[in-house]
């Protein structure tokens, strides 16, 4: 299984979700990905913008995502990936 190059934050027992106000413990951790055909290289690493998300905001991140899920296509997501990296 391929491992995250860098993980910014740990989960421990007082860990909540990354959304501002929720209080709810996580249920994901959320990690960013993209595969360079090119260079047959891949990147994995921890979202430091919203590394934790419950089932609902989880949801809601999919249901609300904007753009193309296609290789090097852009998807802008309402909480996760706001370096839009």
């Amino acid at each position: 299984m391929l491992q995250p190059t860098k993980r910014y934050f740990e989960y421990t027992s007082d860990t909540r979700c990354s959304v501002r106000g929720c209080e709810k413990p996580p249920e994901y951790e959320v990690y960013l990905y993209d595969y360079y055909p090119l260079y047959h290289e891949e990147f994995f690493e921890q979202d430091q913008t919203c590394p934790f998300l419950c089932e609902h905001h989880m949801e809601e991140n999919e249901f609300l995502a904007d753009g193309l899920r296609t290789p090097r296509g852009y998807v802008k997501y309402p909480y996760s990936n706001r370096y839009q990296a």
